[in-house]
């Protein structure tokens, strides 16, 4: 089963990390909206979980305490500083998720992080329309989409 917004995973990085970058399993929050994909897209968009203070940048990350819901057993950390698309392969799922709440907190961040500061009301009722985006959408649609994000 593919994974949905707020769900906790287990990233799997090694073999494929670049010098000073993590180089093995760790903790993940998937962030991304699952009605803008079909169930079978096979890359997840993942924010990491640390408990490393240096990593921790506070403007952009999301305090996380234990709870039995997310599994942690110390303080943790989601950098919504360090969005990553990975391979959903490279995921393992767990039982552990975050709360709606932390999850908008996160998506806020990313969102201001990449210069949107706020999503205009079309382009939100296009995202939430229910149904994977269609890559096919005609040029009216996209022209639209494209004044409402200028």
């Amino acid at each position: 089963m593919r994974p949905t917004a707020g769900a906790i995973v287990v990233s799997d990085s090694r073999g494929g990390a670049f010098r000073g970058e993590p180089n093995k399993l760790r903790p993940a929050v998937v962030i991304h909206n699952e009605k803008l994909f079909a169930r079978d897209y096979g890359l997840l968009c993942v924010v990491p979980i640390t408990c490393d203070a240096q990593w921790v940048h506070p403007s952009f990350s999301v305090r996380l305490d234990p709870t039995e819901e997310n599994g942690c057993i110390a303080t943790a950390w989601i950098l919504a500083n360090a969005p990553t698309i990975i391979a959903a392969a490279r995921c393992s799922p767990t039982a552990s998720s975050i709360t709606d709440e932390q999850l908008q907190l996160v998506r806020q961040r990313v969102a201001y992080l990449i210069g949107f500061p706020q999503v205009s009301p079309l382009l939100a009722s296009f995202l939430d329309a229910g149904s994977p985006m269609d890559v096919t959408a005609s040029r009216a649609t996209e022209r639209r989409m494209d004044r409402s994000i200028r």
